[in-house]
């Protein structure tokens, strides 16, 4: 059976299964970060604090996932080349940033909180203007012939490859010295908030009443016993500093 779209399902049920969405989404993201935090105290109390901080943006990514599926349509007609290509220069430029950017952070700056935010704002503005950029360029190719449209995407795609190979090599390198690295840890839960929130967006979850109904009370309870497990006075946000990614939001939660 197909699919309803997703504007005949009632608006109680897409927001309900967007906070169970976010809630499950946070509590399977956060698992590999409350592993490499766990020497600091329990796993549980870990698990629970790190899916407290991580489920409202878990629950933004499931909206955006879902409004993806219908800017995929967008990815038709003769320009496609150039639009695919346009897209994934857009996400190297992005990750090159973000690169560089958290690095001078982290030597310049040794405020976790105050880093946090600064890089959350940075990082939302930054993918905006470079995301007005590769709109611009991708117009420009679009117009050009289907030879130069391929050539882009190619570089395009070979420029991604090999920053990840650089980057797997960097954090390999570190781990074979036996040094953690924040930028590694970054990735890693990114990645698990991004496939988790995938996961959870699916349409079949979307159109789910029972699991609407669920939604609400499972997002208050994480939420719940995340601020009572961050705002226990022996917890020392500081012990998370394995999960770097985690530190701002923590940080404001323990206030």
């Amino acid at each position: 059976m197909a699919s309803p779209d997703e504007a005949e399902i009632p608006r109680w049920t897409r927001a309900g299964t967007a906070f169970l969405g976010g809630a499950g989404s946070a509590l399977v993201a956060t698992v590999p970060a409350a592993l490499r935090v766990v020497e600091a105290g329990g796993f549980f109390d870990r698990w629970t604090a790190l899916a407290a901080c991580t489920m409202l943006p878990a629950t933004a990514m499931v909206f955006i996932l879902r409004g993806a599926r219908r800017g995929l349509a967008s990815f038709s007609g003769p320009a496609v080349v150039a639009r695919v290509a346009a897209l994934l220069s857009w996400a190297l430029s992005l990750l090159v940033f973000f690169t560089a950017f958290g690095t001078l952070l982290r030597q310049k700056t040794h405020h976790h909180a105050l880093a946090g935010v600064t890089f959350a704002i940075t990082a939302l503005v930054a993918s905006v203007v470079l995301a007005l950029v590769w709109h611009r360029i991708a117009a420009f190719f679009a117009g050009r012939g289907s030879t130069t449209q391929r050539v882009a995407l190619a570089a395009a795609a070979g420029s991604l490859l090999v920053f990840f190979l650089a980057l797997g090599t960097s954090l390999a390198r570190g781990a074979a010295e036996g040094k953690a690295s924040p930028l590694g840890a970054c990735v890693v839960d990114l990645l698990a908030v991004t496939i988790a929130s995938g996961l959870f967006s699916r349409p079949e979850i979307t159109r789910s009443r029972w699991l609407a109904a669920a939604g609400p009370p499972l997002a208050i309870g994480v939420l719940a016993l995340g601020l009572i497990v961050v705002r226990r006075a022996e917890v020392n946000v500081e012990s998370f500093a394995g999960a770097p990614a985690h530190l701002w939001m923590l940080a404001a939660m323990s206030r």
